[in-house]
């Protein structure tokens, strides 16, 4: 759980910096809540792989 929750405050935190520093991301409310979400789904998305990859070491 730890790997998903460091990738996902990296990714959001990466996401509002680019948004701030070009100024796309809009003033500070929006980028700042669209950053949290696709950190949310960052991590999602890192514990999904993560399953995906863990359920075919059976030997299949």
């Amino acid at each position: 759980m730890r790997p998903a929750v460091t990738y996902g405050l990296i990714t959001g935190a990466a996401v509002w910096f680019v948004g701030w520093i070009t100024g796309m991301g809009g003033s500070f409310v929006p980028n700042l809540i669209f950053s949290v979400l696709i950190g949310f789904f960052a991590g999602g998305c890192y514990l999904g792989a993560v399953w995906l990859g863990g359920r075919s070491n059976n030997g299949d």
